[in-house]
């Protein structure tokens, strides 16, 4: 679903113009687009003054942002020079998009700015428009006093998205969280709500991958761990998934080992295990000295079964303990790994089946 909404500002002669900030920084009105504004320092004056939105912003507060390191008497003629490098990037038969007296600084009133929209349309309740419109903001920018501004954003897109979501239907709410997750990976409330929706619709594999993708993401680029909160719901997501997922997977056992030989004088043996395995007898087992076929015999059996959809072999001759004695048996049976315990992964995909 995409949803564009836009208040946007006439000028008395008819012109409008649109700021964007968000995924990057460019100028329209009417046909044409401004990408470039005389020099970088020229675009940042514009930008700190975009971010007040409509409102008067100092002329020293400006200067000060850009040249942070440099005195007064050296930053504001600095400052007047961008201005008018900043003037020139724009057609002269436009009026200015910016008002500049003595000690301010000042948007155009026929200049709007999109990320001044989407405060406008998130807090008119407007959530989905507003997620809609939204972009990260200003990609590759990366002076120091722009990360309170993008704090401010990410954060309130976050709420903006929960809210949008709280308001639709679970498929709809998860492609709205997807896509808000995919924008900011490394945001945790945003993950907390697309795992929630996921797991209250039964998709607790998909919310286990999302944790463990934003986990991958978190450790290679923060070098942290996530927080409590998530961690916690990952922890149920794993343990509810079980019964959901794992009964539908569907099994890929290997095929079994083919004897090179044909087997003689066994057919007794044979036709006994049959008669037990129509029992539903659910342990059978085969006793003799090493060496004497009981393998033989099992997989001659196997071979000629064709009652039973899932047939796996399952060598234990290298496992030691009980827990490896399940890993092999998940693996035989060509379950995925990732849905938690093999122990419990094996019961849960059996018990619906009818395996050998």
């Amino acid at each position: 679903m995409h949803i564009s909404v836009s208040s946007q500002a006439v000028h008395a002669d008819g012109e409008s113009g649109s700021l964007h900030l968000f995924g990057g920084l460019s100028f329209q009105t009417g046909s044409q687009s401004i990408t470039h504004f005389g020099s970088r320092k020229a675009a940042l004056v514009l930008i700190r003054i975009a971010l007040s939105g409509h409102k008067p912003i100092q002329r020293d507060e400006v200067a000060t942002a850009l040249w942070p390191d440099e005195p007064a008497d050296v930053s504001r003629p600095r400052l007047r020079q961008a201005l008018v490098s900043l003037k020139g990037s724009f057609p002269s038969e436009l009026p200015s998009p910016f008002l500049a007296s003595k000690n301010a600084l000042q948007l155009n009133e026929w200049v709007s700015v999109d990320c001044t929209e989407f405060q406008r349309l998130a807090a008119s309740g407007s959530e989905e428009a507003a997620v809609a419109c939204y972009r990260p903001l200003l990609p590759g920018w990366n002076e120091p006093w722009l990360a309170s501004y993008r704090e401010l954003y990410e954060g309130l897109f976050a709420e903006t998205a929960a809210r949008a979501a709280g308001n639709l239907s679970d498929e709809s709410a998860i492609q709205v969280l997807s896509s808000a997750c995919a924008l900011h990976p490394l945001n945790e409330n945003l993950l907390i709500e697309l795992m929630g929706r996921l797991m209250r619709s039964g998709q607790q594999v998909r919310a286990v991958k999302a944790y463990e993708a934003y986990v991958a993401v978190l450790e290679t680029q923060m070098r942290v761990s996530p927080g409590d909160a998530v961690r916690r719901l990952a922890e149920e997501a794993m343990q509810a998934k079980l019964p959901f997922e794992v009964a539908r997977v569907r099994l890929s056992p290997a095929p079994l080992p083919n004897p090179i030989t044909r087997m003689f004088g066994r057919e007794s043996i044979i036709e006994r295990t049959r008669d037990l395995v129509a029992a539903s007898r659910r342990l059978i087992t085969f006793t003799g000295i090493g060496g004497i076929g009981k393998t033989r015999v099992a997989l001659e059996y196997a071979h000629r079964e064709h009652s039973i959809e899932t047939i796996a072999f399952a060598s234990l001759v290298e496992t030691s303990d009980i827990d490896g004695v399940f890993e092999v048996l998940q693996t035989s049976l060509g379950i995925p790994y990732g849905y938690g315990k093999p122990a419990e992964v094996v019961a849960r995909a059996l018990a619906s089946r009818r395996a050998l």
